[in-house]
């Protein structure tokens, strides 16, 4: 009987393990590229929350990848911004 009861302790702790992992943070990553493919660095990359007005900026790099980590989850709109480029 006391084998059956730490075998079913095991399975619902081991069960719940996953329900620890979830988080409330997200990334957005990506590269930027002109219109013939080449990498665009040192453009500005800016994440917006409609629903609160908050934002946050990260620059591409001489590779035009860019990473925003650490944001909040939820709908975003996101802008790319460089000079002599057309805002997207």
């Amino acid at each position: 009987m006391k084998f059956k009861l730490v075998i079913l302790l095991l399975a619902v702790a081991w069960s719940a393990t996953p329900l620890c992992a979830q988080v409330d943070r997200a990334a957005v990553t990506g590269t930027i590229h002109d219109p013939t493919g080449a990498a665009v660095g040192g453009a500005m990359i800016t994440v917006a929350y409609p629903s609160t007005g908050a934002s946050r900026t990260a620059v591409s790099n001489e590779s035009g990848v860019y990473l925003l980590a650490g944001l909040q989850v939820g709908s975003i709109t996101l802008v790319a911004e460089n000079p002599g480029f057309r805002t997207i």
